[in-house]
């Protein structure tokens, strides 16, 4: 059963979207953790052409859908390489490691779910805006899947936390705000639909 949404207006706004030209995607919010009561996160969102996407990762209690509208996309999960046409999706359970890119000359427009809600938003938002600003070094990145409560897929998952952990501890440390509100709090008066 679907959360009943309170204010949702997919692409209703500025805010709502976010870009990085280093991986070329783009998305945009259609539903917010907010508006689904915390069940769920909706994002439409464009590889551009021969885009590599995110790198390898696993979110430690969220699950990821992708669902190809238009295009081509290839996606990883749990070892598993799967090429997905519209209409098809595939599911990222939590803990599985996945990716995703486009190997084709046209652009793919997907539908990408999270559930639960939680920090998901949030956690893209920074890593987006860290990655688009040229600032994503190890202990800006630590600070940011520990937002998004996701790992990185390289190390085993034991040691992938405790890496993790460390480089966000050491960020707590040097004064780093690991909510990232330049990236995660709307501008001023910005419409937001919550």
């Amino acid at each position: 059963m679907e959360a009943r949404l309170t204010g949702a207006h997919p692409g209703a706004d500025e805010w709502r979207t976010i870009s990085d030209p280093n991986t070329g995607e783009r998305l945009t919010f259609e539903v917010s953790g907010a508006e689904s009561g915390g069940e769920f996160v909706r994002a439409r969102g464009f590889v551009a052409p021969h885009a590599r996407g995110p790198q390898r990762h696993r979110h430690r209690k969220h699950t990821e859908t992708f669902t190809v509208v238009t295009g081509r996309l290839t996606v990883e999960v749990a070892g598993r390489t799967v090429v997905l046409g519209p209409g098809d999706s595939v599911t990222a359970g939590a803990g599985a490691a996945h990716t995703f890119r486009n190997e084709t000359d046209e652009e793919v427009e997907l539908i990408g779910e999270a559930r639960p809600a939680a920090h998901f938003e949030e956690g893209l938002r920074a890593i987006y805006g860290l990655g688009r600003d040229g600032r994503m070094g190890p202990i800006n990145l630590a600070l940011a899947a520990r937002l998004a409560e996701s790992l990185p897929a390289g190390p085993p998952a034991p040691i992938a936390r405790i890496l993790v952990a460390l480089m966000a501890w050491i960020g707590d440390q040097l004064g780093r705000d690991g909510s990232f509100p330049e990236y995660t709090r709307p501008p001023e008066g910005a419409p937001t639909h919550r």
